[in-house]
């Protein structure tokens, strides 16, 4: 009798156990989607009715199709507004399935900062293709060094998520790289050591590896990382290259953007002349 009672009991613990663990991932499910979706609202919605302002009645935005040798995608640069009589110039590159409008309050705080500012858009930069989305960021950054008629740039780039992972690439990798310094914010840089890797992301591993390394071997180079602390997407095991210039911000993947210290964060970047 006392054996039924027993298997009873577990049965009712490993029930409740198995509903708590369903009820605590649904309702963070549901707080994701909420922050995700009041940071759509709030402020994609808006920056949505900017950058058509901007690009369609205005013109202050004008856009350039960018191709490349052996690349059947295209890209599209971003002017905003005038150029500048100096040589700071800002490039922003936005995350998988995104566009570069999400970034606009952080070209805007660029342009206030009397920079020349230029936002890629790489549509299907999802898909990994890094040496041929790092073709695209070449040419877009001659078709800059064309429009301002400097031939030595010196570029500030901010990238979002894979946009960040792209200007890593460039910026880290190469040593005639025009980039500058680099601004990465929610950017997956980093391998954990006991990260057990599927088979079909060896790939997308073995690039994110090599940036690491350059990121470590390389200490002067100019990189902020921006951690979100809540981040759904990218674990925060897997940012912070070798520890560099690293600030946990709160908000998730997405909402981070918009997150007062975020803008304070890139603010000091865009302002720093090393």
């Amino acid at each position: 009798m006392s054996v039924g009672i027993d298997k009873v009991k577990s049965d009712h613990s490993s029930f409740l156990s198995s509903f708590t663990n369903i009820l605590s991932k649904t309702i963070n499910g549901l707080g994701i989607i909420a922050s995700e979706a009041f940071a759509v609202i709030t402020s994609v919605c808006p920056a949505i009715i900017r950058w058509s302002f901007r690009k369609y009645i205005s013109g202050d935005i004008k856009t350039y199709s960018i191709t490349a040798d052996k690349v059947n995608d295209i890209a599209y640069l971003n002017s905003h507004g005038k150029i500048e009589d100096n040589d700071s110039i800002a490039l922003f590159l936005h995350g998988d399935h995104s566009h570069p409008l999400t970034m606009l309050h952080l070209a805007d705080l660029a342009k206030q900062k009397k920079m020349t500012v230029f936002s890629l858009y790489i549509p299907k930069c999802h898909e990994d293709k890094f040496d041929s989305d790092n073709s695209l960021i070449e040419n877009a950054i001659k078709k800059i060094e064309q429009i301002v008629q400097i031939e030595n740039l010196k570029i500030k780039a901010v990238g979002h998520s894979k946009g960040a992972i792209l200007l890593a690439k460039n910026y880290c990798t190469q040593d005639t790289s025009k980039i500058h310094a680099a601004c990465a914010i929610a950017g997956r840089l980093k391998v954990p050591e006991d990260k057990i890797i599927p088979e079909d992301l060896e790939s997308f591993y073995k690039q994110i590896k090599t940036i690491e390394t350059n990121i470590v071997q390389k200490p002067k180079l100019a990189i902020v990382q921006i951690i979100p602390q809540d981040d759904w997407m990218v674990p925060q095991t897997e940012m912070g290259a070798a520890n560099r210039n690293c600030n946990i911000v709160h908000g998730m993947h997405l909402s981070v953007l918009f997150e007062t210290e975020t803008y304070d964060l890139c603010s000091t970047f865009l302002n720093d002349k090393t």
